[in-house]
């Protein structure tokens, strides 16, 4: 729902009026502010209609404003459930919030990830194929320029590198010199004001560029025998790690990107800072038959299992190489590895079982507010919804 549109209210009107719409899907709030008059009072439009206004939100963290205002029936969801606490203390009384494991997004078209379609391993011509931007914020480094070489935050992007089972600001709460860090950030006054949390969002953006830096140079240290595709967003600046090992691409449309992934043995993941949830472009890989590689963290050590439908790798030098290296050996094991990670998806983790996990929230939710009992338990797939 896009909020720049000049008749987006008079296109949510006509849809509330004739369409049967129990509620309005918004990513990352957009559009949360738009504004109905009547009896002299200006009324939020989901609350004016009287819809719940869902959105799926990839991070709080530089939305904490819209967040906090807002009108009465807001269901927040989140990727990463390691947020809910942090959400729930900034959050309005009455404002829901709850876990999703992964985005809404039907980027893995289900007939194309059928089983007689899926391509075998040992037929595909990409050994390892890797997707991802390149760099960090440079407005935000130049901009924060002095207090990004602060001891302080140093201490939290130290700490955060290798961390994959605490969120960044929960880093940066257990960190010595803080109160350093926020009086010298005016004016951030509180470690959980939206100037103070957008800062740190900016910190886990750089956790993330130098994590995917670290990756790409056990990529470039693979030997030549290693067909190696890298699609970026910035080629040219990162030319210079490999050697003719590799084909660099830039960014390319998702089908594209699919298309790529059917064709890739190994798809290496680089998590966001996500410590219980999955990125959505994992479950599209494995969907489609390849075999992925990724970093750690709480909620994958949780829903998958190593060496079984996913292969995880450390953040240490040398041990992606040699985890490629060894799979790429062995093709009866990377076989099953993408075998089984492809069931597992296909049953429990597509676009569709998301849009049920909301469809049975809402539900639930709307009978909560009005004092009903809820009704049709069996087909509300209650293992999938929240972070308990």
């Amino acid at each position: 729902m896009a909020s720049d549109d000049p008749g987006i209210k008079e296109k949510i009107r006509t849809l509330v009026s004739e369409e049967d719409v129990r509620f309005i899907l918004s990513h990352n709030l957009k559009g949360w502010n738009i504004k109905y008059e009547s009896g002299g009072k200006h009324h939020f439009f989901y609350d004016f209609f009287d819809k719940w206004l869902v959105s799926v939100i990839d991070t709080p963290l530089n939305k904490i404003d819209r967040i906090k205002h807002g009108g009465h029936k807001k269901i927040l969801l989140f990727p990463d459930g390691s947020f809910l606490p942090l959400v729930r203390k900034v959050a309005p009384n009455g404002t829901v919030s709850e876990h999703l494991p992964m985005w809404v997004v039907d980027d893995c078209l289900v007939d194309a990830a059928t089983e007689h379609s899926r391509k075998d391993v040992g037929a595909r011509k990409i050994d390892v194929l890797w997707v991802g931007r390149v760099g960090a914020n440079t407005a935000f480094v130049r901009r924060k320029a002095n207090i990004i070489k602060s001891i302080a935050t140093r201490s939290v992007l130290k700490k955060a590198l290798y961390c994959q089972d605490k969120q960044i600001h929960d880093i940066f709460m257990g960190v010595q010199n803080k109160q350093w860090f926020l009086r010298h950030i005016a004016p951030f006054s509180a470690p959980y004001s939206a100037e103070s949390l957008h800062f740190l969002w900016g910190l886990s953006n750089l956790v993330r560029a130098r994590r995917r830096m670290g990756v790409l140079e056990e990529l470039a240290s693979l030997p030549k025998t290693v067909r190696l595709i890298v699609v970026s967003n910035n080629p040219e600046g990162i030319s210079k790690m490999f050697k003719s090992n590799v084909e660099l691409l830039p960014f390319q449309e998702w089908p594209k990107v699919v298309e790529l992934m059917q064709d890739a043995k190994i798809v290496v993941n680089v998590q966001p800072f996500h410590i219980y949830g999955s990125h959505e472009r994992l479950m599209t890989a494995m969907a489609h038959g390849a075999a992925v590689a990724t970093d750690r963290n709480p909620y994958l050590e949780e829903h998958f299992e190593d060496d079984h439908n996913l292969i995880f790798y450390e953040f240490k030098k040398g041990h992606l190489r040699a985890k490629l290296l060894e799979y790429l050996g062995d093709l009866g094991r990377l076989r099953c590895v993408a075998q089984r990670a492809a069931e597992k998806v296909l049953k429990e983790d597509l676009a569709i079982h998301r849009a049920q996990d909301i469809i049975a929230l809402v539900g639930r939710v709307s009978s909560d507010e009005e004092g009903k009992p809820e009704t049709d338990k069996e087909s509300e797939p209650e293992e999938n919804l929240a972070c308990r």
